[in-house]
């Protein structure tokens, strides 16, 4: 009987445990964000998995569509790949321990509250000559 083919890479997708060049279990990066963390450096909920590489999957030539008014935030889907690098000084190969998808959220910047209401009602006093313009000097 033909197994049932999935469509898609299904998510989180689980990496090495050690070095699949020479087998070494010990890892640079997960050593010394240990380490950080021992002094202080780093707080306790960082890098929970080791090091990563945050790839943001957005078409840079189309921009956001984003308003100050919207209710929700825009979310963007981003490939996130966790790493390391093998501790065996005659190794020394990047690996890929795992790989996630995700979406974030983006915080958006805070409008000025006089901007939203249909721009400022009143320059403020001495504004234009404050910039060098003696503007409304009739």
């Amino acid at each position: 009987m033909a197994e049932e083919k999935k469509e898609g890479l299904q998510f989180p997708i689980r990496g090495h445990d050690k070095c699949p060049h020479c087998g070494c279990a010990e890892r640079i990066g997960q050593t010394t964000i240990a380490d950080l963390k021992k002094e202080g450096v780093l707080e306790e909920h960082m890098f929970p998995k080791g090091p990563a590489w945050a790839l943001p999957l957005i078409d840079q030539t189309k921009p956001l569509m984003v308003s100050p008014l919207s209710i929700t935030k825009p979310k963007i889907p981003i490939l996130q790949v966790f790493w390391d690098v093998c501790a065996n000084p005659e190794c020394l190969g990047i690996f890929v321990t795992g790989v996630e998808f995700i979406t974030q959220e983006i915080n958006l910047p805070k409008a000025p509250a006089g901007m939203l209401s249909g721009g400022m009602k009143q320059m403020p006093p001495g504004f234009p000559e404050r910039l060098g313009f003696p503007f409304n000097q009739g």
